[in-house]
């Protein structure tokens, strides 16, 4: 079987042109809309171009290695949209050969096919295929040349009998969903396949087993079952998506032989654990059995299971990144910045405030109240960014891609130790980023202001609101004390991890409220106090009472310090 070695996709969507280098196993990573997506459906799309071209072009016969004909856009078995005039780069597909989408399949031997399509006469489009040895194959529906596999989030409650020509034609549209019961049903038949399925399933959910259950003289639903060790029973579609995701792409793989296996972020849905272990799979399968797998993913866990045994390329705005530095890139995914690498790049923002809060509008409110330029400003949310290795590798990467953009990490000080506390910032700032650790010990204790609070909401009198948050901090004083001690007691147990004494919870307890004492307004714990402080202000108010909006009453001069670095003329 003549392996692949590139295909070359242009003017297809958003992608001017693009080549990708093919290998047994390509990963291809990047940030949203970078084109991961659409490289993999210009694959299966040139593929179903040709699949539909050989049934309903009877009678058209290859003419010097070329193969032409015209047919109306729905009858192609697989459109990435509905539009399929749409498709073309600008969005409009145009009748002249120069402008028409192309995606070319270059093999070993010199052998290259190129699917071409534009618009035809009469709302029909336009197709050509050049190049016969591969073209040929592209056409094979019964031997289908891709399998394109998207994520599969659930399959209907029931299913029934269709035959293998209806199935092979919804496989090729990659509606997986829809026909997992009959690709089973049909694996089925094939003892020595159907045990190989079931090994590899195994391999993935030890002790898991799958029956099925159909009687084509009597049924019209086809009944899949899967369980554990033998015990209870359950139907399919009861199933996690981890199994659905799996089985289907085993199923396929078993079934239907193809040349080139597409997974669209495979990872989803499945632990960490069992996306290395799919990956180790499709390996060994990709080798064993003679097919390509060509896979997009955001989940760091797979580079990390591909890298070194596979191509990876990362992509972004549908072109190829050169040499991109993979162990960077696996903590950019990791923390869920690779979203946003593009974006930063840009050369519209001037800084980006990275943090682990999901909810922003707390410490924008702070950010805008100190001469940070909101339409200059990202403010991001990222898993992990307060843990120093993290963002210094976040750091390093604007500093190389970005230099116009300053980074500020911000994390609640959460009772930080004073040398812990000072570390974290002495680590950023060697590094050329800026910390934001919270005066205090979380971004809410910003806004237990009376000023600020009675200028949001001025028909009640700053001296009430400063009662109210006396009464919030005297009646949750409990509560802090213990947020004090737990936080502190996790450090403890960081430090042993270290090297470190064992936590002395008594000595800590002991401590915690004396320290609560000594500086309450310093050591209250600020989302507790900031709820109920909501609550009775609610009360008095008859409404919902503003809160995280900027004002003059939350200037900050470290803050105001940082703003002016970044905006000098501000």
């Amino acid at each position: 079987m003549t392996r692949l070695t590139s295909v070359t996709i242009r003017r297809f969507k958003r992608i001017e042109q693009v080549s990708i280098p093919l290998d047994d196993v390509t990963l291809l990573i990047g940030a949203n809309n970078s084109g991961k997506s659409s490289i993999l459906q210009a694959i299966h799309f040139a593929v179903s171009i040709a699949q539909t071209a050989r049934l309903v072009g009877e009678g058209v016969a290859w003419r010097q290695d070329t193969y032409e004909l015209s047919f109306n856009p729905s009858q192609l078995l697989y459109s990435p949209v509905a539009d399929v005039l749409s498709l073309a780069t600008g969005g409009t597909l145009l009748e002249p050969r120069q402008s028409q989408i192309e995606i070319e399949i270059a093999a070993e031997d010199g052998l290259r096919t190129t699917v071409g399509l534009r618009r035809g006469r009469n709302r029909n489009i336009a197709v050509s295929i050049a190049g016969r040895a591969i073209g040929e194959q592209l056409m094979n529906l019964a031997s289908p040349f891709t399998i394109y596999a998207p994520g599969l989030a659930g399959v209907p409650k029931e299913e029934r009998f269709m035959s293998p020509g209806v199935v092979r034609r919804i496989v090729a549209r990659g509606d997986a969903n829809l026909t997992l019961r009959n690709v089973l049903r049909m694996l089925h038949a094939n003892e020595v396949a159907w045990r190989g399925f079931l090994s590899n399933m195994q391999s993935l959910f030890p002790g898991i087993s799958i029956d099925l259950e159909f009687n084509s003289d009597t049924d019209e639903v086809i009944g899949v079952y899967f369980g554990y060790g033998g015990g209870q029973r359950f139907p399919i579609d009861a199933a996690g998506t981890s199994i659905l995701q799996a089985s289907q792409l085993l199923a396929y793989i078993s079934l239907f032989a193809p040349r080139v296996l597409i997974l669209d972020e495979p990872d989803s849905h499945l632990h960490p654990d069992n996306q290395r272990l799919l990956c180790d799979l499709v390996s060994k399968l990709a080798a064993e059995r003679g097919f390509q797998a060509i896979l997009s993913t955001h989940s760091r866990h797979v580079l990390d299971s591909l890298k070194g045994r596979g191509r990876v390329i990362w992509l972004s705005k549908g072109a190829i990144v050169d040499q991109p530095d993979l162990t960077t890139t696996a903590v950019l995914l990791d923390i869920g910045a690779l979203d946003s690498v593009d974006y930063f790049a840009d050369g519209e923002l001037r800084c980006v405030v990275a943090t682990e809060d999901t909810d922003k509008d707390a410490l924008k409110a702070i950010l805008w109240s100190n001469g940070f330029v909101e339409q200059d400003t990202e403010v991001a949310s990222y898993t992990g960014c307060s843990k120093v290795d993290a963002a210094v590798v976040l750091g390093q990467f604007l500093m190389d891609k970005a230099q116009h953009v300053k980074l500020v990490v911000h994390r609640d000080r959460d009772y930080m130790a004073l040398d812990r506390s000072n570390a974290f910032e002495h680590r950023l700032t060697q590094a050329g980023i800026t910390p934001l650790l919270t005066d205090s010990n979380d971004i809410e204790s910003y806004f237990l202001n009376a000023e600020h609070l009675h200028f949001l909401n001025p028909t009640m009198p700053a001296v009430r609101i400063q009662e109210l948050i006396e009464l919030a901090t005297n009646e949750l004083r409990e509560k802090s004390i213990a947020a004090v001690v737990n936080l502190r007691t996790e450090e403890a147990f960081r430090r042993r991890q270290s090297g470190g004494a064992p936590p002395n919870h008594g000595e800590i307890a002991v401590s915690a409220a004396a320290d609560y004492e000594a500086d309450t307004a310093k050591m209250r714990r600020g989302k507790l106090i900031l709820g109920r402080l909501k609550s009775l202000i609610q009360e008095e108010i008859a409404e919902n009472p503003r809160i995280f909006f900027p004002s003059n009453h939350l200037r900050s001069e470290r803050l105001s310090e940082i703003a002016a670095t970044i905006w000098p003329a501000a």
